[in-house]
C-alpha cells in the first residue's frame, strides 16, 4: 500500500464548468413592480395616522398615582 494517495471517492454531482451561469439582474422588471406597489399600499395605509392625536387615556392616575406600580416587581 502506498501512502500519500487517497482512496476517497469524490461526490457525485456536476463539474464546476458545468454549472448553468448565473443571471446578471437580481430583480425582474415585474418584481419592481410588485415591490413598489406594495410599498405604495404601505405608505398610504400608514400616512392616515399622521392627523391622530397621542392617547392619554390615564397614564398619569395609572402609572404615577398607584402604590402597586410605583412599586415595582420587587
Amino acid at each position: 500500500m502506498k501512502r500519500g494517495k487517497s482512496f476517497k471517492k469524490k461526490a457525485a454531482g456536476p463539474r464546476r464548468d458545468e454549472l448553468p451561469a448565473l443571471k446578471e439582474k437580481p430583480f425582474a422588471a415585474t418584481d419592481l413592480a410588485a415591490l413598489s406597489c406594495l410599498l405604495l399600499l404601505i405608505l398610504v395605509a400608514y400616512l392616515q395616522v399622521l392627523d391622530f392625536d397621542f392617547l392619554n387615556y390615564d397614564d398619569i392616575d395609572y402609572v404615577l398615582g398607584n402604590e402597586m406600580v410605583s412599586r415595582g416587581l420587587s
